[in-house]
């Protein structure tokens, strides 16, 4: 069923994508069909492989029909999503669930070209300890940033459930954010003492 699948992915996002400069893609798959996911992952990393000009990409990749009493298997997007670098890649955006060490990857991978990052409703999977305090600590360090945007983002340690909320879940609507996000997203930018992560008193309310 995965190889079928895998097929049918990979022939309709094959061709000509290598003249692509912008990409934007915003995907859905059912939480408990885990061999279409994988497909899905599967299929997207084989259509970035050939968009090799793209210089901004929105990948968003989310899971539908999960219910929160039954919890489905944990799916890894970036696992095979962007296996080769984007040469060009200068401007991503990532909205999906993956682990620790796929983002570092990706980003490690891109460390040359990219200088613009934004990571809203990013969920790292708790089965290898992957923590968004690890992902943040390295960013100045892998990446040499122009401009970087955080919002809502959870692991084991921030939002693991419903409750408590994510980590910068209730970023001000204003561009800049407020101090506390800007001294992290500063850090994220030029390294320097790391901020602490937890949220002030009064922060979303």
């Amino acid at each position: 069923m995965e190889d079928q699948l895998h097929r049918k992915e990979g022939t309709w996002m094959r061709f000509p994508f290598n003249h692509l400069r912008n990409l934007a893609l915003h995907l859905e798959c059912d939480a408990y069909k885990a061999d279409e996911a994988r497909a899905l992952s599967r299929g997207v990393g084989k259509f970035l492989d050939r968009a090799i000009q793209v210089e901004t990409l929105s990948l968003s990749i989310w899971r539908v029909r999960e219910d929160p009493d039954n919890p489905s298997p944990p799916l890894d997007f970036l696992e095979y999503a962007l296996e080769a670098p984007l040469p060009r890649l200068r401007d991503l955006k990532l909205s999906l669930q993956t682990r620790e060490d796929s983002i570092v990857r990706l980003l490690r991978d891109h460390s040359s070209t990219l200088r613009s990052l934004s990571l809203k409703c990013v969920r790292l999977l708790s089965d290898n300890r992957g923590s968004w305090r690890s992902v943040i600590q390295q960013l100045p360090h892998i990446l040499t940033l122009d401009k970087v945007y955080l919002e809502n983002l959870r692991d084991s340690e921030f939002g693991a459930d419903v409750l408590p909320p994510g980590l910068f879940e209730w970023r001000s609507d204003s561009e800049e954010g407020t101090e506390y996000e800007k001294a992290i997203e500063y850090y994220a930018l030029r390294g320097g003492d790391f901020p602490a992560l937890e949220e002030p008193p009064g922060y979303g309310s």
